[in-house]
Order: structure tokens, then C-alpha cells, then sequence
């Protein structure tokens, strides 16, 4: 039986991985070699003791290059980071078959010595059975954020830097009341701790319990619909979404309710009978006409 990867053979694929990574190694060819461009006009200054990395550069020397990146229809900082990468590596050091993505990772060795001889010591990749960099492996080696993580510190690394993409800058929200506001729930909202359902958060629309007992919260509401006054720790129904975001529906009867007191509200006095009609809908079976 013939093995499919997709909607390709794997003989088939593989050969759709050698074009792909000729393709790679040629535009990381023509990456280092806009890089050479960009040294040319403007060679790397030693700032501080080192060279100045993407960002760094002055704006003498920024100005001519965004000059070349406009001519070029590229943006600024691929052509700084392919001048900073080229920088790095010179022509007689960079090594063929080994992706630009991992001369690049590479390049953040600051040791020149032990960045030449790293790369000339490929790892072992499991997969392939061979000696070969990856992006990933070259990054371990510079002491940077992998992007697949295997080990368990890899994986904590990613998680965190999750947690802070989602807060963004500036931001102080943490874990605990980001999952508080996912659920929709309120401090005041939940029951106190010990008692039956603890940590789950209570709804002025949840059914009464056994024994006829309404849940914490919405005796509260019952107690205090039609006078206008917040009730303290009860989240008060409202309309629309506000159903939603308290996750409770009303029932019929709740809305036939509120359809005849606007009624009443709009004419500037209840109608007769209404107290009568809110009591047919209050029994079981009957139905708003």
C-alpha cells in the first residue's frame, strides 16, 4: 500500500522537501549577499567595544541605508539585520548546506572563536539520523527561545512568554483574573468557601434547589425586584446580553413580566387587571398571549 503524506506520495514528498530546501538556501544566499551590499555602503562601527547590532546604528548611517531598503521595495530592518548577520559571518566562514535562519542564531555568540568552531559541529538530529543544524539547535546554542520546545524548561519559557504576549505591555492583569473573566464571574458572585458548590459561580436565574430554597442570590433579587434597590453581592438581571454575560436565560413567566410592567410604566399607570394576568402566567401551563 502506497504511503500518503497529504494528498502526496512519500516519494513524492520528500522530493517536495529537497526543492523546498534548495529554495531556502538560495534565498538565504541572496539574504547574505544584500547584507555584503549593505556593508558596503555602510561598514559596521565598533560601538562600545563591539559592533552595534539591528537598532543600534546611528542615524548617519541609518539614513543611506533606507535609502538602498526604499530603492530595494524592502523593509529597513530585514536589510539591517541582514547587514548585522553578514557582519557576523565572512564570506570565507559562512558554510554551505547550513540555512541562513541558523547563521543567524549563530550570530548571537559573541565569541568569535567559539561561533566559528560551533558550526562547524553540527548536533545530531534525531529525526533524520544525521549531523545536521536546525533553527532550533542553533538557538540552544546562543541561549535563545527555541520555537519548538522539548524539554521541560523550553516548554515553561513558552508558556510564559504567552502569558506575556496576552497581557501585553503595561499591563499588570494576571493568570487567575484573566480565567475569572473568561467564566464571567465575580467575586461576590461565588459561594463561600465550605459550602456545597463552592467555587462555582451563582446565577439569579439558576433553578431553585430542593425543598423549594432558592440558591444563594436569588432570594436576594426575588426579595428585592420592583423596588430599584441594588441588592449587595446579587447581580441584578438586565436585558438583552446582560442575560448572556450573567449566564442565565430568563423564563417566560420573567418575561412576560417585564413586557406588562413597561406596559404599565408607558401608559403612567398599571392597568386593571394586570395583577390578575401576571397571575395566570405565574401558573403552571398557562402562556403569554
Amino acid at each position: 500500500m502506497t504511503t500518503m503524506i497529504g494528498r502526496v506520495t512519500q516519494e513524492r514528498y520528500k522530493q517536495l522537501v529537497a526543492d523546498g530546501l534548495e529554495q531556502l538556501a538560495v534565498q538565504g544566499r541572496t539574504q547574505l549577499m544584500l547584507g555584503d551590499h549593505a556593508l558596503e555602503i555602510e561598514p559596521m562601527n565598533p560601538r562600545g567595544g563591539s559592533h552595534a547590532g539591528p537598532g543600534e546604528e546611528p542615524f548617519g548611517v541609518r539614513q543611506p541605508l533606507a535609502q538602498y531598503a526604499e530603492d530595494l521595495d524592502m523593509p529597513l530592518t530585514t536589510l539591517l539585520d541582514n547587514r548585522w548577520v553578514a557582519s557576523r559571518w565572512p564570506k570565507e566562514r559562512r558554510q554551505h548546506g547550513v540555512s541562513y535562519v541558523v547563521h543567524k542564531a549563530l550570530a548571537g555568540i559573541a565569541d568569535e572563536g567559539v561561533r566559528f568552531a560551533k558550526i562547524l559541529d553540527p548536533p545530531w538530529h534525531e529525526k533524520s539520523q544525521t549531523r545536521r543544524w536546525t533553527q532550533d539547535a542553533a538557538k540552544r546554542e546562543a541561549g535563545q527561545r527555541v520555537n519548538r520546545p522539548t524539554t521541560v524548561q523550553e516548554k515553561v519559557n513558552k508558556v510564559h512568554d504567552l502569558l506575556e504576549d496576552e497581557k501585553g505591555p503595561g499591563s499588570d492583569r494576571s493568570v487567575a483574573p484573566a480565567a475569572g473573566r473568561i467564566r464571567g464571574c465575580r467575586g461576590p458572585d461565588r459561594h463561600a468557601p465550605g459550602q456545597p458548590g463552592a467555587g462555582r459561580p451563582v446565577s439569579p436565574h439558576r433553578p431553585a434547589a430542593a425543598g423549594g430554597r432558592a440558591p444563594a442570590g436569588q432570594a436576594g433579587h426575588r426579595a428585592g425586584a420592583g423596588t430599584g434597590a441594588p441588592q449587595p453581592g446579587v447581580r441584578r438581571p438586565g436585558r438583552g446580553l446582560r442575560h448572556v454575560r450573567g449566564h442565565g436565560w430568563p423564563d417566560r413567566a420573567d418575561l412576560a413580566r417585564a413586557r406588562l410592567h413597561r406596559g404599565g410604566a408607558r401608559a403612567g399607570a398599571r392597568q386593571p387587571g394586570a395583577r390578575a394576568g401576571r397571575d395566570r402566567m405565574d401558573r403552571p401551563g398557562d402562556r403569554h398571549r
